[in-house]
């Protein structure tokens, strides 16, 4: 694209125009991105509109757009027919793939498969794991319980355990750990544990540009996965294949960030375990863990390796939600505080928000990352109540439709006020009192009990 027509070009062009309809830049922006799996917010784009010649034939020309944006130093190009919005091609360059000496731990962001650990790095982690497992518990704040829980019927019975070789796996052979994600000190914990070394999946572009803790997780070994950026998330794939074909274990959230809803046992799963499983064959190890709101017992469960070989990544990714389901309500059941209705304050739901934004401030952020470190699945095939209430925000309310359509707008009123990727938006960096006074006194009546979470402010500070 860009060069010069003869004079004889440009009138043809000109009658082209006349008569053809083209996409809009915006539009052609839009396609580039859906391309290229982009996820809001998007980089800034560069666009090119020109006429390329179709083939050898003298004065045959198509109109073209050209788009093309980067992020972490790879370029995404995009051609599109300017007249369907047809893509004619795509492309990813690498500009640079990071150096540690450089970059420090911030080089994973820019390393592909091949270079993101040496082969040096994979041999000398399995021998040092079990050495950089004390420092991990000193720095994990609790106490961590690891149990066995072996059901019978209705009744369950748990015995302590030292690691996970009570699941008896092969010492010889890669396992893909999958875990629940709920709380700070899960990953350590999860780690803790381990029979063996394991490289963990790590999604957080903030804490790995800042902060010198994730040095540690880079020492037992990990693999970083950019959840905004398409090629990062292909990629990681690919790394973790490397890793299991070298006989080395990778241990995955599959939840994405922490499960900050009000009432599932486990989010939505993205699909990257199971795709990894179906092309390594290297079996899933499903675990949980659950800390109380308050309390310093981290309690951590495991199964047996499972196979999902026979059915598809979709289904697949069901079936093992199913299993660590289970097993973090078995968690619930014998560790969890039993509380009765009556007992909650009339606030709650804004008491568990500041509970869950808690969580997140014992890490140390300078910016507002929320729409990365709350990235969650979402189930088209099952959407939530609150996702098919809000198809209802365009709709225009009328006489006819009133009585039917205003319920459900107080409803969609209630779920922005308690939206928690909104709330951490607006509150991430004010003090709990602050956010008390702007975003929670409002909302509250004056008769209704506020010493409940007040208290539970005084316990954040």
């Amino acid at each position: 694209m860009g060069r010069e027509y003869t004079e004889k070009e440009l009138d043809i062009i000109v009658e082209m125009s006349k008569h053809e309809a083209y996409i809009s830049k915006e539009e052609a922006i839009a396609i580039s991105l859906h391309n290229a799996k982009m996820r809001s917010p998007y980089p800034n784009c560069e666009v090119d509109f020109d006429y390329e010649k179709l083939d050898e034939v003298e004065l045959v020309f198509e109109a073209r757009y050209k788009v093309s944006f980067t992020l972490n130093y790879r370029t995404y190009s995009c051609v599109i027919q300017a007249t369907s919005g047809k893509i004619i091609s795509s492309s990813v360059t690498v500009d640079y793939k990071g150096n540690f000496f450089k970059d420090g731990v911030a080089y994973l962001k820019y390393a592909d498969e091949n270079n993101f650990t040496s082969n040096f790095g994979m041999n000398i982690r399995k021998h040092t794991y079990k050495y950089l497992k004390k420092p991990l518990l000193q720095a994990t704040d609790g106490n961590i319980v690891l149990e066995s829980i072996t059901n019978y019927g209705e009744a369950s019975k748990v015995d302590i355990e030292k690691d996970l070789s009570f699941l008896n796996l092969k010492s010889s052979k890669p396992y893909i750990f999958v875990s629940t994600h709920s709380f700070c000190e899960d990953v350590n914990s999860a780690l803790a544990v381990m029979d063996r070394n394991a490289y963990l999946l790590f999604g957080s572009t903030e804490q790995l540009e800042n902060s010198k803790q994730v040095y540690g997780l880079w020492a037992m070994g990990m693999v970083y996965v950019g959840r905004m950026d398409p090629w990062s998330r292909e990629n990681s794939i690919l790394k973790m294949k490397r890793l299991i074909d070298n006989g080395i274990s990778v241990i995955i959230c599959a939840e994405g960030g922490y499960n900050n809803t009000e009432n599932k046992i486990v989010e939505e799963l993205f699909e990257g375990a199971v795709q990894l499983h179906r092309r390594t064959f290297a079996p899933i190890v499903p675990m949980a863990s659950f800390r109380e709101y308050g309390s310093k017992n981290i309690y951590i469960t495991a199964d047996a390796p499972l196979h999902f070989l026979n059915v598809t990544a979709t289904e697949g990714t069901e079936r093992l939600r199913n299993v660590l389901a289970t097993l973090e309500y078995e968690l619930w059941i014998h560790h969890a505080s039993w509380l009765k209705r009556k007992s909650l304050p009339s606030n709650c739901r804004f008491q568990f928000m500041e509970e869950r934004k808690y969580e997140y401030m014992k890490s140390h952020w300078l910016h507002d990352v929320w729409e990365e470190e709350l990235t969650n699945r979402k189930n088209g095939k099952r959407p939530s109540p609150q996702d098919i209430r809000a198809t209802f925000d365009s709709v225009q309310i009328t006489r006819d439709n009133y009585l039917a359509i205003n319920p459900i707008r107080k409803q969609r009123e209630e779920d922005l006020l308690y939206d928690f990727k909104r709330y951490m938006h607006n509150t991430w960096n004010i003090s709990y009192e602050e956010a008390y006074e702007k975003f929670i006194k409002p909302y509250i009546d004056n008769d209704l009990e506020e010493t409940k979470l007040e208290l539970v402010l005084e316990t954040n500070k």
